[in-house]
Order: structure tokens, then sequence, then C-alpha cells
């Protein structure tokens, strides 16, 4: 304490010092902790900046506004499409009366039977595919879409007598949700039923073969699928024609999983199989409007199988009912 009594100027000097000193360590580390911060945002601008430059196209309000022009576009084309596949919806789709739909049935039932005269000409207790409801009805509840794959039935049996099919070896048709009460609307109880639906595996996996796939992306469904499969003989020339009028059919839209072609007797000149297959990759029916590019995709398989007096063809395909809730997104 004597020091700085008899040196207080010096003393007082120190003092005032250390305090600016203080001050100015203090200041130092605030400005500098905000400086800091101020150069990180900087940075990730630049880093922003730096990847948009490598857009293509770069985000500028020319390259923006033909951005939503080519949108509107695609936009106006998916909801021109959907106008054509729509087409192919039935007028009424409400549910008929379980009387109704029998005697419907029935009348299909015969007049195919009209058309395939003899006793092998179609399948023991053949019934359009219905042989479920041979001797007992359906819901009411899927009579409506029961009703409207009882028609496309018999249009494709008809198509096929009047392209010259004279036999019907097999017809089976997969249940549909509705006949077992499940509304094909409500995601729930479809996922329920697909579940229980779905084929169980009968074998424990390999090794390395127990992990997951990788999840694909589910794209929405625009249409509802009906699957069935037809077994028929004929000669080369019907056969093309049925699936000539498959094809560019109007009335139904038909889509084709798998087609598989056996030639009863050796193809001449050639020494290729005698089986074509096209497995889920055949769509059955250009949409609407649209004139068709030279054969359809399935009647190419012909070319290759040719040449005996009948063929016998193995069809599975889907019947598609199009979906009439479909939005698109509205731009300004």
């Amino acid at each position: 304490m004597t020091w700085f009594k008899e040196n207080k100027f010096l003393a007082g000097l120190l003092v005032i010092t250390g305090i600016l000193a203080a001050l100015i360590i203090f200041m130092g580390l605030k400005f500098g902790g905000a400086l800091e911060e101020r150069l990180g945002e900087i940075s990730a601008k630049e880093s922003s900046l730096k990847g948009m430059k490598g857009l293509n196209p770069y985000p500028t309000p020319e390259n923006a506004e033909a951005k939503s022009d080519s949108l509107k576009e695609l936009l106006d084309s998916a909801k021109t499409m959907q106008e054509k596949v729509l087409a192919f919806r039935p007028e009424n789709e409400e549910n008929i009366a379980i009387t109704e739909f029998s005697d419907g049935l029935s009348a299909s039932v015969k007049g195919v039977k009209e058309l395939f005269p003899g006793d092998k000409a179609l399948p023991e207790r053949f019934n359009l595919g219905f042989e479920d409801y041979a001797s007992g009805p359906p819901k009411e509840s899927a009579t409506g879409v029961l009703n409207y794959q009882r028609a496309a039935f018999d249009w494709i049996f008809r198509e096929m007598s009047n392209a010259g099919v004279k036999e019907i070896l097999n017809v089976r048709r997969e249940k549909l949700p509705a006949e077992e009460g499940v509304d094909w609307n409500d995601s729930k109880a479809m996922a329920a039923y697909l579940k229980k639906s779905a084929p169980r595996a009968t074998s424990k996996p390999k090794p390395g073969q127990g992990r997951r796939a990788p999840k694909a992306e589910v794209l929405p469904e625009v249409a509802h699928r009906m699957p069935f499969e037809i077994t028929f003989r004929g000669p080369e020339s019907a056969v093309r024609k049925f699936l000539q009028s498959v094809a560019n059919s109007d009335e139904y839209f038909v889509e084709a999983r798998i087609a598989r072609v056996k030639n009863e007797t050796p193809v001449p000149e050639r020494k290729k199989s005698k089986t074509a297959v096209v497995d889920d990759s055949a769509a059955f029916g250009p949409i609407a409007g649209e004139e068709p590019a030279g054969d359809a995709p399935a009647t190419k398989i012909l070319d290759r199988v040719s040449g005996g007096e009948n063929l016998t063809v193995f069809l599975r395909a889907d019947l598609l009912l199009f979906k009439a809730d479909q939005k698109f997104p509205e731009l300004k």
C-alpha cells in the first residue's frame, strides 16, 4: 500500500491500463465469435450458390418460367391421356340385383356355347370363368364390377369366335376383392386382404438370402386389375386376328402379363425353339384415339412360331378398370 500512496499517478495508470486491457479482450472475444459466425454464413451461402450453379437449368426467373410452362404441358398431356383411358370405363358401375346378374351370366354362357359347338370346344362345366356362381349367387355388393367383367369376358370369347378360334382349353378368373366383401378404395381393408391372399413361402431362405430387398418406390395406381387366364387352340391366322382385335379394342382395355404360344408341329425351315414367351411386357391395346404402330407387341411372337396348322396359346392378362377419381395438381 505504501508504494501506491507514494506513486499515485503510476498506480492509477496501471489500474486504468488493466481495465482497458480487460475490456479490449472481452470485446475482442465477443466480436471475434460474431465474426466467425458471419464467416460461416458466408461460406454456407457460397456453397449453396455453387450447388445452384450446378443445377440444370440454373434457377433464374427465365428458367423457372420455362420449367413452369413445361410442367403445364406435361399436366395437360396427362389429363388428355386420362380422358382417353376413362373412355374404357363402363357407363354404369352401380350394383344390380342378383337375379339380373345371374340372368346376364346365363345368357352369356348360352351365347358362347352356341359360338363354340362340340363336346371338346369348351372346358367341362364351362361358366365363362364364373364357375363359383354356377351353384350360388355372388354378394350383391359385388354385382356391379362382376357384371362389367362378365360383359368383357362375353366380348373376349365372341372376338375369339369371330377370329376363327375353334377350341377353348381352359379359363381361370381370379376372385376380386369385392367378392370377399372388401372395398377397393379402403386402403386398410385392401392391405389386410392382400396380406391374407398372398402366397406363403414353402421353404426357408438360403444363407445370404434372408435380407430384405430395398423397398421399391410405390407409384399411385391408376386402374383396378382383374386378372384372368385363357388357354385356347387355333390356326395362326385366327390367333393373330384375335390378338389384334384385343389390341385395337375401344371397348375394353386388356393388359397382357404373359403370352405363351406353342406350335403343334415343327416350324418349317427354322431350327429355333417352338415355344415363345413374352413375360410382363406386352400391353394389349393402344390408347383410344392413337393409331397402332404396326402389329401389337404380343402378336410379333407369332412370327417365330407360325407354320403349323394349330397353335396352343396361353394368355395371362388383366382387365383394367381405370379410376375416375385420379386428380392432378393445378398450377397457377
